[in-house]
């Protein structure tokens, strides 16, 4: 019995030695192995994004059509550390009094001041340009609910009961009330964070420092002595938005947060800066902000009607307020200081230098150090601690980079993409590489270490091909068994991707808009920006796909794979034909002005003040389908973001659409509207003459708005023809201002006309009963000003705007909105003008007439395959500028035409507009004569179909 108890506890004895030997291999000869198998074994979202839709015209030609392009992204999981390597290497923590620190530390070993930027934005943005850092939010230091409420003044007024007036004059005069936001701020402040800041303003803040230049003794000439650049890191500007009134007016105060740290951290930079004691430092900086706050006033807010106060102390305020009181709240957003920024630096290895050395190096260089002092001051300043320690701290991975691996990846993809014609810097690869790792570092689904996050996008097919698998290496258990195995650029992903292409370069950029890449990690692909691309959003992009993978120790293995939807293709009533025809008119209207003879001398000088600015409308005068919608000078899609600043400095201001954007009064082409008016209303019959002596009264014997057709007496078609300004001025004078304006808000001239158009800007027609809030230092309206409204010098109109006019005259009467896709289910709104068919047959008279060989647009006769067809037309000349600039030849004429055709029975309507174009009938005729040749060409005298579905 005893042997056969020895012999079971000699066998169980062996399992157990079997058991723990296999564990010991498990844990301490494999462990490592197995743990980078277990973090590899992870799943995956992957966001399939959609082919976005095509914007095409009528002819279903593409105006924005999708393609493909390739993303060249990194999985940071594959250029991290494991094991061992990862636990012992050490991290650097530096908060936020920590950085404070080194910034004074800096200053005072550089003497950095007065430089071109604040060396806090420096240090701050070379730390957050390089991937070795990562940043992290720390606990909340203040409260966040900072704010300030206000009260009208009229509020604290004294009343009629004494001792009402005593508690109110009280309130008013007490601490918790001021005229100034500032001091209400101070307060708050102090009550909320138990913290003595002053609020000062960016003169305030200026002058002070300037005062202490002439303390010290530093010269303006020398910037880089100056005491503004040293105190210029440790006071955060802060822009507050308060308001001036109950009615919601408000204005923006550009401030400077002194808080009492940041302000002896500033002033001991200061003193070993300049050599002097840190207490008299201390004492000019107060004296200097004193002497300047007092100068420049408390600045009571004299345009508030408020008082403001803390919210803080809001019920306090609010239980000592009179009857009928009312508090307003005010809120503080983003005040600095309120939320901690702490930078994790990852250290070197045990065995030698890492990226900490390198990112030392980089940051010395910026700053003209050394870098082995700026190591040692980040670690003086920073507090050491392990990974663990900080993944603990902020229950976050924290990504520690293999620097090798790193390496590898950083200074391989510089070169690849060098050497294939795509030049790449280490510094810009660092850049977008840290950009991944903040976004891997948040750990949103889709956007995590384990998946692939992009680092340069559109790369073309040609480079995609070359770049794809230079990331494949053998497992790890394999790699240490052969030589240079690895991966030449670890971590790389190809990826493919939806992009963007435009069949017509630069044409009708304006009307399509842009397109960005989505933030939204579970939506993907492209979202539309501004034009057609914004506001068809929804219908182009389509629905994203979805592809789930696991990673695990044999392999990749896709448990789902949801494809995505396409988006909707995007018809429009744009002839791009037409389009292109008009856009290249308005960028040579000059060239055909001399074609066609109209060409003078004044309109050649007059090109430079015009610089090229044009716009060209053709509707359809029946729907308000727009069939060109043209601008000039335009830009390339592709060119908006790259060259930006380069077209937004442009003096011919290509990124203004001058065909929707009311930018000048639409002169003549304005009378038509003005005589619809006037036989709506009664004061002018049909064959009415009117007189007209050359101009519509003399002043101190001086002629006031003068006629430019000869003196004599006209009637209504005769009047259009020759363009009379007295003929309309006095029927603007029988209708009035008030009435005149109100008739323009039937073609909404004054707002957004057309339905689907982008760049519309709405402008206020001007009118008796605003002409205070219009000109308050003249708040009376003339009889000048109805004249100079009937004869459009009194607004400022769009060509989409005044195009409405020309189209309610040819389809009788009805006033349409313009619009670029066809709206589904209800039509359009249309407004009747209810005017009889014999009224408006006096206007298309006279439109036909002003085409006429007596006309003023005599040469706008179509020739070849439209010859025949008769035009109607009105033509314009606004005048820009004053007597003085004009006669200096400073500003120019603009030139205008609206019409339709064929006159007979029409189908088109037609607005043109030539900034300093000298003359409608000169600079206008060309460009409309050849669109329009070319349309009646292409459709014949019965005009164009409906779009094709």
């Amino acid at each position: 019995m005893n042997d056969r108890l020895w012999l079971l506890a000699l066998g169980f004895a062996a399992l157990g030695a079997v058991f723990t030997a296999r564990l010991f291999y498990l844990q301490a000869m494999r462990g490592s192995y197995y743990a980078a198998l277990v973090d590899q074994a992870k799943l995956v979202v992957e966001v399939l994004p959609p082919r976005r839709g095509r914007i095409v015209d009528r002819h279903h030609v593409p105006l924005a059509d999708s393609c493909a392009t390739y993303d060249l992204s990194v999985v940071f999981s594959d250029l991290e550390l494991s094991g061992r390597a990862r636990r012992e290497l050490p991290c650097y923590r530096i908060n936020e009094q920590g950085f404070d620190a080194l910034i004074a530390d800096l200053s005072g070993r550089l003497r950095w001041i007065g430089q071109a930027e604040n060396l806090r934005a420096v240090v701050t943005r070379e730390l957050l340009a390089h991937p070795a850092v990562a940043v992290r939010t720390g606990r909340r230091t203040h409260a966040a609910d900072v704010g300030l409420v206000a009260t009208a003044k009229a509020t604290l007024a004294p009343v009629a009961s004494a001792l009402d007036g005593e508690d109110t004059a009280e309130l008013a005069e007490s601490e918790l009330f001021s005229e100034d936001p500032r001091d209400a701020l101070e307060r708050e402040i102090l009550v909320r964070w138990d913290s003595a800041t002053l609020v000062v303003t960016e003169n305030e803040f200026t002058a002070a420092c300037a005062q202490l230049d002439r303390d010290f003794g530093l010269t303006q000439a020398v910037d880089n002595e100056r005491t503004l650049g040293a105190l210029d890191p440790f006071v955060p500007p802060y822009r507050l938005t308060v308001p001036t009134d109950t009615v919601g007016a408000t204005t923006t105060l550009d401030l400077r947060l002194i808080a009492p740290e940041r302000r002896a951290q500033a002033e001991g930079a200061l003193a070993r800066i300049l050599g002097e004691a840190e207490d008299v430092v201390h004492e000019r900086l107060g004296r200097a902000l004193a002497t300047a706050r007092d100068a420049a006033g408390k600045q009571a807010h004299a345009t508030s009607t408020l008082y403001f106060g803390p919210s803080a102390q809001a019920e306090a305020i609010a239980g000592r307020l009179p009857p009928g009181g009312r508090l307003m709240d005010v809120p503080v957003k983003d005040l600095p200081g309120a939320r901690e920024r702490i930078f994790i630096l990852q250290g070197d290895p045990p065995d030698g230098e890492g990226l900490l050395t390198q990112m030392c190096r980089r940051l010395a260089a910026t700053l003209g150090s050394a870098g082995d002092v700026m190591q040692g001051l980040i670690e003086k300043h920073a507090q050491r601690m392990r990974v663990a320690a900080c993944e603990r701290d902020y229950r976050v991975h924290q990504i520690v980079l293999d620097p090798a691996r790193y390496e590898r990846l950083a200074n391989g993809l510089a070169a690849a993409l060098t050497a294939l014609g795509r030049p790449t810097s280490r510094l810009d690869l660092d850049q977008a590489l840290a950009t991944a790792r903040r976004a891997a570092d948040k750990e949103w689904t889709g956007q995590t270490r384990h998946d692939a996050l992009v680092l340069i996008r559109d790369l073309p097919h040609r480079l995609a091909v070359r770049m794809a698998g230079a990331n494949r290496e053998p497992p790890r258990d394999l790699l240490a068994l052969y030589d240079d195995a690895a991966s030449t650029l670890p971590g790389l992903v190809v990826q493919p991707d939806v992009g963007r292409t435009y069949p017509f370069p630069g044409s009708a950029s304006h009307l399509i808009g842009l397109v960005g890449r989505d933030d939204d990690a579970f939506r993907g692909g492209l979202k539309g920006q501004g034009g057609l691309e914004g506001s068809y959003d929804t219908l182009l992009r389509g629905q994203p796909g979805a592809r789930l993978r696991v990673r695990t120790p044999d392999g990749v293995r896709v448990l789902r794979d949801d494809p995505a939807l396409a988006g909707a293709d995007l018809v429009t009533e744009l002839d791009m034909e037409l389009q292109t025809i008009a856009e290249d008119s308005l960028t040579h209207f000059y060239e055909l002005a001399q074609e066609l003879g109209t060409a003078t001398e004044r309109m050649d000088r007059s090109r430079r003040i015009g610089k090229g600015r044009a716009g060209f409308v053709l509707m359809d005068c029946h729907t308000g389908a727009l069939l060109a919608c043209a601008t000039a000078p335009g830009y390339r899609i592709e060119d908006y973001r790259a060259k930006f600043a380069e077209l937004n400095a442009d003096p011919t201001q290509p990124l203004h659409d001058f065909a929707t954007e009311p930018v000048m009064p639409p002169g003549s082409s304005f009378k038509i509207l003005t005589a619809l008016a006037g036989l709506e209303y009664g004061v002018l019959k049909p064959g009415e003459f009117i007189t007209s002596p050359g101009y519509m009264t003399k002043i101190g014997g001086k002629p006031v708005l003068r006629d430019h057709a000869p003196p004599g007496t006209y009637d209504l078609v005769h009047a259009i023809m020759v363009s009379s300004n007295v003929y309309f001025a006095k029927i603007a004078e029988r209708i009035g201002g008030e009435r005149l304006a109100t008739y323009t808000d039937l073609f909404q001239l004054g707002g957004k006309n057309a339905l689907d158009v982008a760049n519309q800007k709405a402008v206020h027609i001007p009118r008796p009963s605003s002409i205070g809030v219009d000109r308050p230092a003249e708040p009376h309206w003339y009889p000048s000003d109805t004249w100079r409204l009937g004869i459009g010098q009194n607004s400022v109109n769009s060509p989409l705007q005044v195009v409405t006019i020309a189209a309610a005259v040819a389809n009788g009467g009805h006033v349409v909105r313009p619009y670029l896709v066809a709206p589904q289910g209800d039509p359009p709104q249309v407004v009747d003008l209810n005017i009889r068919a014999e009224y408006l047959d006096q206007v298309r008279r006279g439109m036909e007439q002003v085409t006429s060989p007596e006309g003023t647009a005599r040469l706008l006769v179509l020739a070849g395959a439209a010859g025949g067809i008769k035009v109607a037309a009105k033509t314009g000349t606004s005048e820009f500028g004053s007597e003085r600039t004009r006669a200096l030849g400073l500003t120019e004429d603009n030139a205008w035409m609206i019409g339709y055709a064929p006159a007979e029975a029409p189908t088109v309507a037609f607005a043109c507009f030539v900034h300093s174009g000298t003359f409608g009938g000169q600079a206008c005729t060309p460009i409309a004569k050849r669109v329009l040749e070319v349309y009646f060409t292409k459709y014949g005298r019965g005009g164009h179909a409906a779009a094709a579905p």
